[in-house]
């Protein structure tokens, strides 16, 4: 998708007078950027979808630019094994900008009809059967779990998978997303990222989890700073967090001044305080399908490699 020629699309939306489009996050900021940059207007169509992956807000907001008023970009949450779990539409999405940006995590709506969303400890441990005192409280991070018809029952002849995802509750089965977040007050789902992707930290004289989807987005408002990872890397024998960093295009600054900034940013912010070490990476391993999720387990092997 990345790859795509936006003319072929804005083509295409024209001569069909599409009312529809799907999208995923690198889809949407291919044609955002060629649409902005030709003041294309999309003015056939009524909905847009993205899905996949986690869109940024800035790709979100260029998109929207090419719609009517009145049209909204939808960007919903799910996985393979529940699909869909929660929507929210551009427009709210966009409000939550300053939250994501300071560590609150995406935004990502509330759960669609008949499907409810639960928050637990975060445990590697089985859970055979659902107790509601599992649950915890609004604004707790902790791993996501649902419970609705769109939930997948087992994995074909996965029989250790099924237990380590799935939790009995009457005739019903839970799914543990493996996805970290929070609930709040008013029951919007915010998503902070992969579980295997956070940080015990062991470095500090206190232990910490860092997030990666807080973590990332706080480094990312920094203008030099294209995207970030947050990886685990073992210094002096302690599990330490690093953030690998991939540049914006043509960016000509000081490595050891960036850092600086960094850190001074990190230290400013509960999510990020405590880290202070930084790689620069010419170009992230990415998905093909999506452009968005980042392979963080080759850059905690590059970022081990390179220390």
């Amino acid at each position: 998708p990345i790859k795509a020629n936006p003319n072929y699309i804005f083509a295409a939306i024209e001569k069909y007078q599409c009312s529809n489009l799907f999208a995923n996050p690198a889809l949407i900021e291919v044609i955002g950027q060629a649409g902005q940059a030709n003041n294309i207007k999309l003015n056939s169509l009524k909905r847009v979808i993205s899905a996949g992956a986690p869109a940024t807000l800035p790709s979100i907001a260029r998109f929207t630019t090419l719609l009517n008023a009145n049209v909204e970009i939808l960007n919903s949450y799910g996985a393979t094994e529940s699909l869909p779990i929660s929507k929210v539409g551009s427009e709210q999405l966009l409000l939550t900008e300053a939250i994501t940006n300071t560590g609150g995590g995406i935004c990502v709506g509330k759960p669609v009809d008949g499907l409810s969303i639960s928050i637990i400890e975060i445990t590697e441990n089985i859970i055979e059967h659902w107790q509601e005192n599992l649950s915890l409280p609004a604004y707790e991070i902790g791993e996501i779990v649902v419970n609705g018809p769109q939930v997948s029952r087992s994995y074909y002849h996965r029989n250790e998978a099924t237990k380590e995802a799935k939790i009995k509750y009457g005739e019903s089965i839970l799914h543990r997303m493996g996805d970290l977040g929070y609930l709040d007050e008013d029951g919007q789902l915010w998503m902070c990222g992969r579980k295997a992707h956070r940080v015990d930290s062991t470095h500090l004289q206190s232990f910490k989890t860092f997030y990666s989807i807080p973590s990332e987005r706080i480094i990312n408002t920094h203008t030099a700073v294209k995207r970030s990872a947050l990886v685990n890397v073992k210094l002096n024998a302690k599990q330490t967090p690093l953030i690998c960093i991939e540049l914006n295009d043509a960016q000509q600054i000081d490595k050891q001044q960036l850092f600086e900034e960094l850190r001074t940013l990190c230290e400013g912010n509960e999510y990020t305080s405590g880290i202070t070490d930084f790689l620069i990476h010419k170009s992230f391993p990415m998905d093909i399908r999506h452009n968005a999720k980042i392979f963080r387990e080759k850059l905690a092997i590059w970022a081990q490699s390179n220390l």
